[in-house]
This record gives C-alpha cells, sequence and structure tokens, in this order.
C-alpha cells in the first residue's frame, strides 16, 4: 500500500512541475508571439480540464523515468486529465502535503491503472 502511495506522491508532484513548466511555456509564447517569433511549443489543449501536450509529455516522461511502465504512465495522465485541471493538481498536492495522504477519488481514479503497473 505505501508503494502505491508513494507512486501516486511521484505523479501528483510530476504534474505539479509539469503545470508549472507549461505555464513557464505558455508565458514564453506569449514573449515570443510579441516579438514576432512563431516558433510553435505545440502546446494544444487535449481535454476540457485545461490538461496540454506539455502536461502529457512532462507527466508520461517523468513517470517513465521513476520506473513505472509506459501503459501504466499513460494510463494515469487519461484518467487525471478528464477530471483535473492544472490548478486541481496543484490543489491535490497541497492537500498531500498538508495530509500525508491523498483524497480519496484521486486514489480510486489513479488506482484505476494498477494492473498496468511494472
Amino acid at each position: 500500500m505505501k508503494t502505491i502511495f508513494k507512486t501516486i506522491g511521484i505523479l501528483i508532484l510530476i504534474l505539479f512541475i509539469s503545470v508549472i513548466g507549461a505555464f513557464g511555456k505558455l508565458l514564453g509564447k506569449s514573449i515570443s508571439n510579441n516579438l514576432g517569433n512563431s516558433q510553435n511549443i505545440n502546446n494544444q489543449l487535449i481535454s476540457k480540464t485545461g490538461q496540454t501536450q506539455a502536461h502529457q509529455r512532462a507527466h508520461v516522461n517523468s513517470c517513465i523515468s521513476a520506473g513505472s511502465s509506459k501503459e501504466y504512465c499513460n494510463c494515469t495522465f487519461d484518467q487525471i486529465k478528464e477530471v483535473y485541471s492544472p490548478k486541481d493538481i496543484i490543489d491535490i498536492a497541497k492537500y498531500f502535503k498538508n495530509n500525508s495522504k491523498f483524497p480519496d477519488d484521486f486514489i480510486k481514479l489513479v488506482s484505476e491503472c494498477n494492473a498496468l503497473k511494472k
């Protein structure tokens, strides 16, 4: 059970970092566009909750680096992106920091992918 919480904790932190990174990229894109640079950072929305391709790449790459299978990492992101916005992920990370546990609904959602773990 501790392994599941550790994995979920890593995923939350990864998403939190990717959200912060994506906001930085969006800011950089706005500045670049204002300067006349049309560089595409491929940060298109991929969910109604505001998750982007940048969030997905960051989540999956970090999740795989943490030792999980690509299938598991894609599954967890697919579950998360339909329910939680980037702001929600930050709130979940704060909840975990303050309570040393995740909200039950989040645990249940991510647990649907456990069969795909390495």
